[in-house]
């Protein structure tokens, strides 16, 4: 979206940034074991602790990301700035917010990386995001040793949430990252499934699972018992947030049927080429050859069909900063 010539050939979007992290409501140090209201969660009981805001609750129109990095230079200072942000995250769920405010916490690799003794209790899933190719990536917009996620229904108060999560964590903390994001008619689609409209002008979060399904999130989405992970990790979840420069100008140049074509879904109603409605199940076992949806369309790429349901939870916003948009930020989880 900024800038419409990228460097390197880009012809439509180049991801500029690029972050991991675990969200759970058990954190490291003091916070290990714990379920929400701080009491331990045992190994043996049949429910997971339940999950943090903001991760299949439905979004509200507007989101604030910051990554940090952590200044404290051992353990014991480090569970007490942990403490202070969980009092501070658990006083704003409890002090009668607005509704649709959700914040959520998430930890980096980079928090095991030896600072802290923690090397051993690192999930073997958690990792360093890499560079895909064709990534142009800005290193000042990647990584971070914790993620904040505010959503709210204004920009204002995801931007005060932060600030005062930022004010109780001291001088622990310093920025390495923040933006600010929209969601364009935001709402819910047919199915009730979360939807948005990006700068291209299409609907999103057709291709998500259903969150509904306590089953299905389960096995998709949350670190159950028996997955192989540290204990403390149970009930939480995998984010991983993408920063995408979209080259608006250039797409606008292409005609509405070809832009359909490079998505593979009809505009308006964001139904898959050759079908109904944006929710409708389908295959392509009818369409083999690409004559009604192409085969490097987005939707086949994005969801070749052949793993159902999908197992990737996708929830895009746009963003700007000063007077030009800045890239749409795509946090997933699963």
């Amino acid at each position: 979206m900024t800038g419409d010539h990228l460097p390197g050939g880009v012809r439509r979007r180049a991801v500029l940034g690029t972050t991991a992290g675990l969200t759970t409501l058990a954190g490291i140090g003091p916070l290990a074991g714990c379920g929400a209201d701080g009491r331990p969660v045992r190994a043996d009981a049949p429910a997971l602790p339940p999950p943090q805001p903001g991760i299949v609750t439905i979004p509200p129109a507007a989101l604030l990301l910051a990554a940090y990095d952590l200044t404290v230079t051992d353990r014991s200072t480090l569970a007490g700035l942990l403490r202070r942000l969980t009092a501070r995250v658990t006083a704003t769920r409890q002090s009668g917010s607005p509704t649709g405010l959700t914040v959520t916490l998430a930890v980096g690799a980079s928090l095991f990386d030896g600072r802290f003794g923690l090397a051993d209790r690192r999930p073997e899933a958690l990792t360093t995001m890499p560079a895909f190719p064709n990534d142009v990536l800005d290193p000042g917009r990647c990584h971070g040793d914790l993620l904040v996620q505010v959503c709210a229904a204004q920009a204002d108060l995801t931007r005060a949430v932060e600030e005062d999560l930022r004010r109780s964590a001291g001088d622990g903390l310093r920025v390495r990252w923040r933006i600010g994001g929209f969601r364009p008619e935001n709402g819910t689609n047919i199915d009730g499934n979360p939807s948005t409209r990006n700068l291209f002008g299409f609907r999103e979060g057709a291709g998500n699972p259903d969150a509904g399904d306590d089953a299905l999130m389960r096995r998709l989405v949350w670190v159950d018992r028996g997955d192989g992970g540290p204990e403390w990790t149970q009930g939480g979840t995998y984010q991983v947030v993408r920063l995408i420069r979209m080259a608006t100008a250039l797409w606008n140049a292409d005609p509405p049927a070809q832009q359909e074509a490079i998505f593979g879904r009809h505009r308006d109603s964001g139904a898959p080429l050759g079908h109904g409605r944006e929710g409708q199940s389908f295959g392509y076992t009818d369409d083999p050859e690409g004559r009604m949806i192409r085969l490097d369309a987005h939707i086949r790429r994005a969801d070749p069909r052949t793993r159902r349901p999908p197992t990737v939870a996708s929830c895009g916003a746009v963003t700007r900063t000063g007077s030009r948009p800045t890239p749409p930020v795509t946090p997933t989880r699963g």
